[in-house]
């Protein structure tokens, strides 16, 4: 069984905080559309807390992700948005790394999980 996390964050306290829901559920429509399930244990949030480099401590939604990524229970990662998981250089470039070592897949909403 194909099994997809889902990461979503908004960065400001002058979003929506129905921004998170909305992205989760755009992105659980791609998950099932592309065949995967998504267990509720492995959709990860943040509220309120910018991507780049200076809030990346205080993402707990996200370092829960990287433990889940590390751990291997998931086989893909569906984002609604690439900014949405970082904002800065140096992090997305460890994640790439880690995509390209690891069997997870990493697409925002727009794109199919191949």
């Amino acid at each position: 069984m194909q099994v997809a996390a889902i990461y979503a964050r908004y960065s400001t306290d002058g979003q929506r905080e129905t921004s998170i829901d909305d992205q989760v559920r755009r992105c659980r429509e791609v998950a099932e559309k592309s065949g995967y399930t998504v267990d509720e244990a492995l959709i990860f949030t943040d509220s309120a807390l910018t991507g780049t480099d200076k809030a990346i401590h205080k993402r707990a939604g996200y370092h829960a992700m990287l433990e889940a990524w590390n751990r291997h229970r998931f086989n893909a990662l569906v984002v609604d948005e690439i900014p949405r998981l970082a904002r800065d250089v140096v992090e997305m470039a460890k994640l790439q790394k880690t995509i390209e070592c690891r069997a997870v897949r990493c697409c925002p909403r727009t794109a199919r999980i191949l």
